[in-house]
């Protein structure tokens, strides 16, 4: 009874009203590992060489303890077994521990712009409920007065080639619950099956301010690369940097515990392309969900992104001591 009790607890941390966060990540600004980082990783017995962390002997522990299977999706059954194999070992202070850790990174609650205006809002891509709770973030956003939409603000959907997963089902698709339909929006005669198509009929589904509906916004069109089974998120913002010219302030709206990497990944493709002095990047999204209740699976999936992370804060800093 104590521990269920304790589990509840830790539980309705991640369901707490969400902090103003305006920036995640994993490095200060010289690019030394955060202290929040080097907690959560020595509660999985991480011993940094002479006592002195590197990111690329930290990048290699996370690979080899904290990434789900290779050929898993976040979701699937090897993923979530892996998730409690690594988790189901650890004290509930252990766990309580790693929560506190990942809200100072950013990476439970919402995290919320800091300008009103932007040249670009990016929504990152995902499965049909993620991208519709991500865009009525975006909703929030405006009918809060967090950010104002102007005659130049773009919307562009990072989405690429990746066939929809057996749980975007047709009922899946036409219902948008809790969210409501826009009154004009009419049944596409072929339901999408892929997440380009998806994002679209989204976009048209959900009813939406005047200033959004006004807009029409740019999807990617982003193939896979041989051998993956989707597009990358890296994969569809180079498509875009590299087919589009590009300037400005841009809001990147995810949702937790992803945000942090792919403002990582946005920020590592940025660097590549040699735009660093041309596009700047704030990330934005809405908390964890409060329906995953599993706090191995929720600690197990934050664990996974923190490692993916850590990787791509490793290739930026190799690319700008190249540069």
């Amino acid at each position: 009874m104590i521990i269920k009790m304790t589990i509840k607890y830790l539980l309705t941390l991640i369901c707490l009203v969400s902090l103003s966060k305006t920036q995640a990540s994993i490095v200060d600004k010289k690019g030394i590992i955060l202290p929040e980082v080097l907690k959560i990783v020595s509660i999985f017995k991480y011993a940094p060489p002479c006592n002195s962390p590197d990111l690329s002997h930290l990048n290699s522990f996370v690979h080899q303890v904290f990434l789900r299977p290779a050929d898993s999706e976040r979701y699937e059954k090897k993923a979530i077994q892996h998730y409690k194999k690594l988790c189901a070992p650890l004290s509930l202070d252990q766990k309580q521990s790693l929560l506190e850790s990942f809200r100072s990174l950013g990476d439970i609650d919402s995290v919320y712009p800091v300008h009103q205006t932007y040249d670009y809002i990016v929504i990152q891509g995902a499965t049909v409920p993620t991208m519709r709770h991500r865009l009525m973030f975006l909703v929030h956003l405006i009918e809060n007065d967090k950010i104002k939409m102007t005659v130049n603000t773009k919307i562009i959907f990072l989405v690429g080639e990746r066939g929809l997963y057996s749980t975007e089902t047709p009922e899946v698709l036409l219902d948008p619950s809790p969210y409501e339909n826009d009154p004009n929006w009419q049944l596409p005669p072929i339901l999408p099956s892929d997440e380009r198509e998806a994002a679209k009929v989204i976009w048209a589904q959900l009813k939406l301010p005047k200033e959004l509906r006004d807009i029409h916004p740019y999807f990617t069109n982003t193939s896979k690369q041989a051998g993956s089974s989707r597009a990358q998120t890296q994969d569809c913002i180079e498509d875009w940097l590299k087919n589009n010219k590009v300037k400005g302030r841009m809001l990147m709206i995810s949702s937790n515990p992803y945000i942090s990497y792919q403002e990582g990944v946005v920020n590592l493709a940025i660097t590549k392309a040699g735009l660093s002095n041309e596009i700047q990047v704030e990330p934005a999204g809405p908390k964890i969900p409060q329906e995953n209740e599993n706090i191995d699976v929720v600690l197990g999936i934050a664990l996974d992104t923190l490692a993916r992370t850590i990787f791509i804060e490793k290739q930026r800093q190799d690319r700008l001591r190249a540069s």
